[in-house]
């Protein structure tokens, strides 16, 4: 193959690798090359050894199983891969894995390093990459923990909740390893600013930001905590000062609340 011919492949694999084109939004900026679909399908088997729509399968499905393993809702996954409903990123998903994005979750879940620890509130798991802590959740339904906690952050982290539970701890010091926009990281950032023992409005989250209209974007980011605890959404209430939206339950962050209030 000519050098024109590995340049133009080449320039076409880059406008995939940024767009997960769809064939009429390929078409658009294939004709910006000067190169037909036909001659574009040549030079890139030649180059690559498979067709642009094959290139684009493979490069979406390795973007979504990165997407899942790190946290990402199945939802939110697909259009972030250029799907237009999680129906159909399932069905794409399902083809190529031969199981359900939930079911591929479930499958590398199982395979992370992680531990459980029991608290007041019930089990709260804890998941980890080589990176940080990944996830700190109340793990209902799962199984008493054994006692054994192994990883590189685990047995910090174990040990730090179980100081927090006892009275003995009240910030955390631990790597954290998130994946979220930059608005929700920038929301967790504010939420770890909140002092043991206080609370925060919505408004006033959405204000440290520097955002005051995004009180229900604050919201949904605060739903969106992958870290309970550690980032302290259980410290965010209502303006009228109302315990209002908390994954793990009311009664759960209310008994925070009070635990951390000393009563």
């Amino acid at each position: 193959m000519n050098h024109s011919g590995k340049r133009k492949a080449a320039q076409a694999k880059a406008i995939i690798d940024r767009s997960f084109a769809e064939r009429a939004e390929l078409q658009e900026k294939l004709n910006a090359l000067g190169i037909t679909r036909r001659h574009l399908t040549e030079v890139f088997e030649l180059a690559y050894g498979l067709s642009p729509e094959q290139y684009i399968t493979q490069v979406r499905f390795s973007r979504a199983k990165e997407l899942l393993e790190a946290g990402m809702r199945i939802t939110d996954v697909a259009f972030a891969v250029g799907m237009e409903s999680s129906a159909a990123f399932t069905t794409f998903f399902k083809k190529q894995a031969g199981v359900s994005p939930s079911g591929y979750i479930a499958q590398r879940i199982a395979e992370h390093p992680h531990c459980f620890v029991e608290t007041p509130l019930g089990i709260i798991r804890i998941e980890e990459n080589r990176y940080g802590i990944t996830s700190l959740q109340f793990a209902d339904g799962e199984t008493k923990p054994d006692g054994r906690v192994q990883g590189r952050y685990l047995p910090e982290a174990a040990a730090q909740i179980s100081e927090y539970f006892a009275g003995k701890r009240n910030v955390f010091d631990l790597p954290l390893s998130l994946l979220g926009t930059e608005f929700q990281q920038r929301v967790w950032k504010a939420l770890r600013d909140i002092p043991y023992g206080e609370t925060r409005s919505y408004q006033e989250v959405a204000a440290a930001i520097g955002n005051p209209k995004a009180t229900r974007a604050v919201g949904m980011a605060n739903n969106r905590n992958p870290v309970i605890i550690v980032i302290p959404c259980h410290r965010v209430v209502g303006k009228d000062g109302k315990l209002v939206g908390y994954a793990g339950g009311i009664e759960r962050k209310q008994y925070l609340l009070e635990m951390e209030a000393g009563r």
